[in-house]
């Protein structure tokens, strides 16, 4: 018996709802971690960021350096600009431009419809570190760095690694990462059982707020009479 697979993705708050199976719930679920997910970078980037600069303010005075290991070094400065030491004394502009930075973030966070563990988790690493240094301009005026490496030109702080590995993981995701999309038109048989197996494994679509699953249409029953004029099944 052939059986084809429709595109009948019907959202899942529709009153038709495409097929009944433990996937869509799974789906759900799915959505919760990448969003705890996001959350949990965010605020573990803020606490690390934080923790540190307290601890450095705490244990070196202002200027002071500690080998750590090798080319590593604690060198507590401070730092009116942004990341990589631009637009030095330019506290205030950095706070609003930091300020709609941040928003301008959660507003492509909330529109993404790729809420993939990798995407949340570079996102929440940009969102934790801007945060980080923007609770430094707020209450202090200046950025806390301490992170010091022979070689390197620049000190930087937690903060800023947080966005720096974020950035590159996102780029490194969009240009590696194949995007997962649904299929153009009618499929063939064996497909068609892959994407059934496909739905039940978890891997429903999701574009937006609405997921999207695919619906498995048995067509035996539409076949056309054959030339004598009889039904598939022999009736007249």
């Amino acid at each position: 018996m052939q059986k084809n697979c429709s595109r009948s993705a019907h959202p899942m708050n529709s009153d038709h709802s495409p097929m009944e199976s433990p996937s869509l719930p799974k789906g759900n679920a799915l959505n919760v971690f990448t969003n705890g997910l996001f959350l949990g970078f965010v605020f573990a980037s803020i606490l690390a960021d934080q923790l540190t600069k307290f601890l450095i303010r705490d244990s070196l005075y202002l200027g002071e350096s500690a080998p750590v290991i090798g080319p590593l070094t604690l060198h507590y400065v401070t730092n009116t600009g942004a990341l990589f030491g631009l637009f030095q004394g330019q506290t205030s502009i950095l706070l609003v431009l930091s300020t709609i930075g941040v928003c301008v973030l959660l507003f492509f966070y909330a529109k993404s419809g790729e809420h993939t563990s990798g995407n949340m988790a570079c996102m929440g690493l940009i969102l934790g570190g801007a945060i980080g240094n923007q609770i430094d301009r707020l209450f202090l005026n200046h950025v806390t760095d301490f992170i010091a490496i022979q070689g390197y030109p620049w000190i930087f702080n937690v903060a800023d690694a947080a966005v720096v590995v974020g950035v590159t993981g996102i780029a490194t995701l969009t240009v590696f990462a194949t995007p997962l999309r649904r299929p153009a038109g009618p499929l063939s048989h064996n497909t068609a059982i892959t994407a059934r197996l496909w739905a039940q494994s978890n891997e429903t679509c999701c574009y937006g707020d609405e997921t999207w699953a695919f619906h498995i249409v048995d067509i035996t029953s539409h076949s056309e009479p054959d030339n004598t004029g009889q039904q598939p099944d022999g009736s007249a």
